[in-house]
């Protein structure tokens, strides 16, 4: 016999309704994460070296467990709102509806034009650089990781930032500041990547491409697709 209850399930609960987050608490959230990945980079990568990982992969394990920190601060922040700890309501917190037609196309055009903007950067800042006078510290290893480690890297990486930004603190801002949301999330992102300052100028143009897109598509799919597509051309090149 079937009970009322099996008949008639209780639908699942949403997320709580959002905050909208005061431009003093997205910098805090931003610069904290930022000056973990510097200490990942300056500080745990030399400790991993001396004991005893060669240089490429002590790099390699220091950027991931940063990332895997970022990502349980992902999932431990859905937490702390208050959500109900289901799949659903997770889904449409963090904006991870299946992507549509709309979505993709939108995911293809972003990774095109970040592609695009990434190639002028990439040719003028040596340029720059030379005409400066300047030789950018060392912060890679001229060595390719194993395959495996530079895969699992992209995966936690991708993962961690764009819950993180996109999922968690974007929908936020745009409670605040509106459409121009994406313009100050995306400053604040090339900010992040401040243990490189060199490029950070470059950055602060092409880090708008997906905070504008998945603002417009209100979906973080599109952040997850291109972010993994273009580090993941980087990796398959750097290993060819």
């Amino acid at each position: 016999m079937t009970t009322y209850a099996a008949a008639h399930p209780r639908p699942q609960a949403g997320p709580r309704p959002l905050r909208p987050l005061p431009l003093w608490q997205a910098v805090v959230l931003f610069a904290v994460p930022a000056v973990g990945l510097a200490l990942a980079v300056y500080w745990l990568w030399p400790v991993l070296t001396d004991l005893g990982l060669p240089a490429i992969d002590a790099r390699y394990w220091a950027s991931t467990a940063f990332m895997a920190a970022l990502l349980a601060a992902a999932l431990a922040a859905y937490a702390l709102e208050g959500n109900p700890l289901n799949w659903t309501a997770f889904i449409a917190r963090y904006r991870l509806q299946t992507p549509d037609r709309r979505v993709w196309l939108w995911a293809g055009g972003g990774f095109l034009v970040m592609g695009l903007l990434s190639l002028p950067a990439q040719l003028l800042l040596p340029a720059v650089y030379q005409w400066l006078n300047f030789t950018p510290p060392e912060a890679y290893v001229d060595a390719r990781p194993a395959l495996w480690l530079a895969l699992f890297n992209l995966t936690i990486n991708v993962l961690g930032e764009e819950l993180w930004w996109r999922g968690f603190i974007l929908p936020r801002q745009e409670l605040t500041h509106g459409r121009l949301a994406w313009l100050i999330h995306g400053v604040l992102w090339a900010l992040f990547h401040s243990y490189k300052w060199w490029v950070v100028p470059a950055m602060l143009i092409t880090c708008q491409v997906i905070p504008f897109v998945c603002q417009r598509t209100k979906n973080t799919w599109p952040g997850l697709l291109i972010h993994f597509a273009l580090n993941g051309i980087s990796v398959l090149l750097s290993n060819l």
